[in-house]
C-alpha cells in the first residue's frame, strides 16, 4: 500500500523528475528505487540489502533495483537534488 500510496499521491513521479538528469536514462527510474527502498524500511528493512523483500515478490512490485543500484541512488543526490526531492514531497503532501 505504501508504493501505490506515492504513486497515487504523485511521489513517484515527483521524485523522477527530481532526480532526472539530461542524458542519462538509467535502467532504473531513480524515483522508483527511492520510493521502493521506503517501502522496504516501511516493511521492517534495516540495510539496503533488505530490498530483496521486494525483489521476490516481482508479482506485487514489478522490477526492483539490484542493491547496488539502490546504494548508487542516494549517494547520487548533491544539495540541489536534495532540494529538488524536499519540492516534490511538499507538494505531494500538499495533495494528499
Amino acid at each position: 500500500m505504501v508504493r501505490l500510496l506515492a504513486d497515487r499521491t504523485g511521489l513517484t513521479g515527483g521524485l523522477s523528475g527530481a532526480l532526472a538528469r539530461r542524458g542519462f536514462a538509467p535502467a532504473h527510474d531513480r524515483g522508483r528505487v527511492l520510493t521502493d527502498l521506503a517501502v522496504a524500511i516501511a516493511g521492517g528493512a534495516t540495510t539496503i540489502s533488505d530490498i530483496d523483500a521486494l525483489r521476490h515478490q516481482g508479482e506485487l512490485f514489478g522490477p526492483v533495483a539490484s542493491d547496488s543500484t539502490v546504494w548508487r541512488a542516494p549517494s547520487e543526490c548533491d544539495a540541489a537534488a536534495l532540494a529538488r526531492i524536499s519540492k516534490a514531497r511538499a507538494k505531494a503532501r500538499r495533495h494528499v
